[in-house]
């Protein structure tokens, strides 16, 4: 999952172009995403863990008094940990286990509706995108497992209900 802190700077010269609500942040990022096989959620215990600098854009327009669309995209730098245990496709036997430190360059984004219930709380239909690249804690272990693919995307349907001050 990702945790994102951040501080947000309304800009104000995009309201004159009347495309709604338009807020540049700064943060920090921290993540642990799964790490796949490319198709679906690995059964090995892959996993990478990172925190760092996050920058982006966050907007919404509204569609009529409760109904909106949402978007943000955003890059972090994360500074973190891969960690493997598992078995070799190629040789079931061979067990290995193993960490490797590194960065991953990790870009996002989403577009969503959203229903707002009150001016607090909304409910968001989306799709987001994370991509990771250069991802240096890919795990090639002497070739065992074989080395993964250090460019990842992760990607799909998200529903998020949201409270706000």
């Amino acid at each position: 999952g990702f945790t994102d802190l951040s501080i947000a700077q309304p800009l104000g010269f995009v309201r004159e172009l009347g495309i709604g609500k338009v807020e540049a942040t700064f943060g920090a990022r921290v993540a642990e995403p799964l790490i796949t096989n490319g198709f679906t959620p690995s059964i090995e215990s892959r996993r990478y863990m990172g925190i760092g600098p996050r920058l982006g854009l966050q907007g919404n327009a509204p569609v009529n008094s409760s109904w909106g669309v949402e978007w943000q995209v955003g890059a972090a730098m994360l500074y973190g940990n891969g960690t493997g245990d598992g078995s070799n496709t190629n040789n079931p036997l061979a067990q290995y286990s193993g960490s490797q430190s590194g960065s991953v360059v990790n870009v996002d984004g989403l577009l969503g509706l959203s229903h707002w219930f009150d001016a607090a709380s909304k409910l968001t239909f989306g799709y987001r995108a994370d991509a990771h690249f250069k991802d240096t804690t890919t795990l090639g272990l002497g070739g065992t497992p074989p080395v993964q693919n250090p460019d990842r995307l992760d990607h799909g349907p998200i529903v998020r209900f949201t409270i706000q001050k």
